[in-house]
């Protein structure tokens, strides 16, 4: 007959009082959202030829509101006629809008967890000591250049990613977590799938279950630039202590409290003193009496005003062996963000040959 009978309930799921509900197939069907309605009518088309025991189908129906619903519909044919064909249809169906509201929450959690993942180059992976398989998040994959269709390396494959030296660590590393309950930290030279090499960090942690680990979890990151980094930055230093140990003048820098934190080599040649013998003079010790206000009227100055600039002055000091030095120095505060007095570099020349 075409009549369709739709309970309250589900009039009331589309905020509908029943009496303003037709009673018609074309007003459920007409209330399908575009994007479901093929998938929707094809599912219950193959029911109704008799290809499916029941139907299932979840789509959004649009509510009196005008608002989109998510429902589940479930159903099946009850009677057919002689040749077979469907004369009674009953089902339900059941507001799942909370359950796809936290499907999309969580998917949306995962998809900003990813591109957290891939922007820190940040991996996970999981070692099954049982199984001996291993699991891999799509940045892993992506890190060690590996299609994700690939079954990823488990606990007896997986150390051929690495050279000689940082299989030892990492092999030992895990052995370590598994007999000890410890977790690890290493920093490793590898080789992707494709024979590219590059620095990561290996975190892994122990899961242990009647008192025998079962799983190795934790975490790998790409840190190629940050070993980089570090080389540069190394070498720079290297390059600076050079010049510094190999120059004329004397190269220090100075605490907050305004002791010295460095000196260069060159200053035991200018003053006589030991580096050692330094840490524990005072002022008045190396600087001449007529000129000790004013040096440590300056260096007071770097230290008292976040705004101080350089200094640049002369001074007379006392060698060691008791005979005046005559000096060229500079010095500049370095200040953090809190506008707090972390360090005075500086610089001093001889220039006693230049006052005589």
């Amino acid at each position: 007959s075409g009549t369709v009978v739709y309970s309250e309930t589900w009039a009331r799921i589309l905020g509908y009082p029943l009496e303003e509900v037709e009673q018609t197939y074309a007003f459920w069907e007409s209330r399908i959202h575009p994007d479901d309605k093929d998938c929707v009518k094809n599912i219950l088309g193959e029911h109704l030829e008799g290809e499916t025991a029941l139907f299932r189908a979840e789509h959004r129906l649009r509510s009196k509101k005008g608002s989109w619903v998510w429902v589940v519909g479930r159903g099946a044919v009850n009677l057919r006629g002689d040749d077979g064909s469907p004369v009674r249809v009953s089902g339900v169906m059941i507001d799942i809008s909370v359950r796809k509201a936290a499907e999309k929450a969580l998917k949306d959690s995962q998809a900003m967890l990813e591109e957290v993942s891939r922007v820190a180059r940040i991996g996970g992976w999981e070692h099954d000591l049982e199984s001996r398989k291993a699991k891999w998040t799509k940045e892993t994959y992506r890190i060690l250049d590996l299609p994700e269709h690939v079954e990823p390396p488990g606990p007896d494959e997986h150390l051929d990613y690495y050279p000689a030296e940082s299989r030892r660590m990492l092999s030992d590393a895990i052995e370590r977590s598994i007999h000890e309950g410890t977790h690890f930290e290493v920093d490793l030279e590898c080789t992707t799938a494709t024979g590219r090499s590059f620095w990561a960090k290996a975190v892994g942690y122990p899961l242990y279950e009647g008192g025998q680990c079962v799983k190795l979890f934790g975490v790998f990151q790409d840190i190629t630039e940050r070993k980089l980094a570090e080389e540069a930055l190394l070498k720079n230093e290297q390059r600076y202590r050079f010049i510094a140990d190999n120059t004329s003048d004397a190269i220090w820098v100075m605490g907050p409290d305004l002791s010295f934190t460095y000196l260069s080599p060159s200053t035991e040649r200018m003053y006589g003193y030991s580096l050692e013998e330094w840490e524990t003079l005072s002022w008045d010790e190396v600087v001449h009496p007529d000129h000790l206000p004013s040096v440590v009227e300056n260096f007071e100055s770097l230290r008292s005003s976040p705004h101080s600039g350089s200094i640049h002055s002369q001074a007379l000091l006392i060698h060691k062996d008791g005979q005046d030095v005559w000096v060229d120095y500079s010095a500049s505060p370095v200040f953090n963000d809190n506008g707090q007095l972390e360090a005075v570099v500086g610089i001093t020349r001889n220039v006693t040959a230049e006052k005589r």
